[in-house]
């Protein structure tokens, strides 16, 4: 391509649609390349949240399968609240608290 402006560029107008058009296209790609990865993204958060609701729901159900079998769970004394040897864990499973017993 001359690069002198008095030279006319009779090939110009036709190569710089191809080459406009091969640029959109390209843009057009990256674009949807970065939706694909924002979207993986996004289930990889997804993943989080719904096995922390998995979690959830697996101590709900032993909750209630403890309940059916018999287990004393909860007792009711009136006014009183109490914990008898209860054990407090993070959702990461570290212990904060380990046999704590009070009542108010």
């Amino acid at each position: 391509l001359p690069l002198d402006p008095h030279t006319p560029q009779h090939f110009t107008p036709r190569h710089m649609g191809h080459q406009l058009t091969g640029l959109q296209n390209f843009f057009n790609v990256s674009g949807a390349f970065g939706i694909v990865v924002q979207t993986l993204t996004m289930s990889k958060d997804a993943e989080v949240n719904v096995n922390r609701v998995k979690e959830l729901y697996a101590k709900l159900t032993a909750l209630q399968h403890a309940r059916t079998s018999g287990a004393d769970i909860f007792t009711d004394r009136g006014s009183v609240i109490s914990f008898d040897k209860v054990t407090i864990q993070t959702p990461l499973k570290q212990t904060l608290l380990k046999q704590l017993s009070f009542s108010v």
